[in-house]
């Protein structure tokens, strides 16, 4: 069964794709690293700074995130930073400024760039990623019980519970526990469909690599249909005018306004 889409997770999603393809452009790439190189030190210590404060104030992604959003947003004075992050943060302000000029050369003028970018490089600050691909990685399986500590909005539907008493296999065998399980996910999955939620876009991949080719590369409609840029997913060689379409869509769903490059 294909994924499900939550909004809020398939923005993220492009985004991280459109991120993974800025970071794989070796010009791009080779001038980030020239502006962060002055301040990696600032950078390292800001991150182990962040760090400390998560083991001296534990909290889940999620509330962390609700209260950084609240705070930034002026809905709270609850600051989610520490005074050392604060002074970390005003040492790296020449940094920051570095950045904003970056992305705006790079048409990358997203109100998340410079802070996307700068979580990039305190995680390899710190040795946490070395580099960024451009499609996220699925290698690692994520326990089913933490999912509601990581994501930071409330889940569509209360979560499904399936208890399976000992009992049980001394009744059925684990083929048919495993069908009655399965039938039980199928029931919540038309659950979620039934309150709106949509299967996740297939075409996601194939659209960032458009714009990136068509904004970045300075290629035309016609040049990217002529060389058909395939993922699996879809023709190999659309039409230009629904190129340009799924190019504009996608610049609204990662939240970049192209209309004043």
């Amino acid at each position: 069964m294909p994924l499900l889409s939550f909004p809020e997770l398939t923005q993220g999603y492009a985004r991280f794709i459109l991120i993974g393809l800025y970071m794989n452009h070796p010009v791009f790439a080779k001038e980030l690293i020239e502006v962060k190189k002055p301040y990696i030190e600032a950078i390292r210590k800001y991150t182990k700074d962040t760090f400390t404060s998560f083991q001296e104030k534990p909290q889940s992604k999620a509330e962390y995130y609700q209260i950084m959003i609240k705070y930034l947003g002026g809905e709270s004075r609850v600051s989610p930073f520490t005074t050392e992050q604060i002074k970390d943060i005003n040492e790296l302000k020449p940094y920051f400024d570095a950045l904003i000029k970056l992305v705006k050369k790079w048409i990358f003028k997203a109100p998340w760039a410079v802070s996307a970018l700068f979580v990039i490089d305190m995680l390899q600050s710190v040795d946490v990623i070395q580099s960024v691909a451009v499609v996220p990685s699925t290698e690692q399986c994520i326990p089913l019980e933490i999912f509601e500590q990581m994501v930071p909005w409330p889940p569509p539907l209360p979560p499904l519970k399936i208890e399976v008493s000992a009992w049980t296999f001394f009744e059925y065998t684990r083929d048919d526990i495993t069908c009655e399980i399965a039938d039980r996910l199928f029931e919540y999955e038309e659950k979620l469909k039934e309150i709106g939620i949509k299967e996740f876009p297939s075409s996601l991949l194939r659209h960032a690599r458009w714009w990136f080719e068509h904004y970045v590369k300075n290629k035309s409609l016609v040049q990217i249909s002529a060389q058909g840029i395939n993922t699996g997913k879809g023709p190999a060689n659309p039409y230009p005018k629904n190129i340009g379409k799924a190019i504009d869509k996608f610049s609204e769903l990662v939240g970049i306004d192209i209309t004043n490059k």
